[in-house]
């Protein structure tokens, strides 16, 4: 999916996107979609975890702008940790992982990610699951 680039400030502290999607995990905002590069905000509040893992073929870039964001990767549990506003921290491709604001019962989490335009993203589960296929706007699904 290409959007139109912002040609604009996009007021990410005030939910401002060129598209918007809500589901039971959070609210994301598309900042930018283009031929190289895309850019989104996730909103995490009252939403439930989810319950499978994000894979990407890419890097992915994460920056917590505010609230504070719990990542987990499947295969590595000990390497678990909490990202604070202004933290940042790069996913390396094909590692299965989630987010989800910390404390659960904390303030919003609010953050960036960042990839290639051309990433691609699936959705697995606890190995005892099957996988499932499910794109953040602007990404290829697999």
């Amino acid at each position: 999916m290409h959007a139109p680039c912002a040609t604009r400030p996009v007021r990410v502290l005030e939910g401002d996107a060129l598209l918007v999607q809500e589901s039971a995990y959070g609210t994301v905002g598309v900042v930018h979609a283009g031929l190289h590069l895309n850019v989104w905000w996730i909103r995490k509040e009252d939403d439930e975890i989810e319950p499978t893992w994000l894979v990407l073929d890419r890097e992915d870039a994460l920056y917590v702008v505010e609230g504070q964001l719990r990542l987990e990767l499947r295969d590595e549990p000990e390497r678990a940790c909490v990202l604070s506003a202004g933290d940042c921290y790069v996913l390396p491709p094909d590692t299965p992982f989630r987010g989800y604001r910390y404390p659960r019962d904390g303030g919003p989490c609010l953050f960036l990610a960042v990839s290639a335009a051309d990433v691609r993203e699936r959705h697995v589960a606890d190995r005892s699951r099957p996988e499932r296929s499910v794109a953040r706007a602007g990404a290829v699904r697999e």
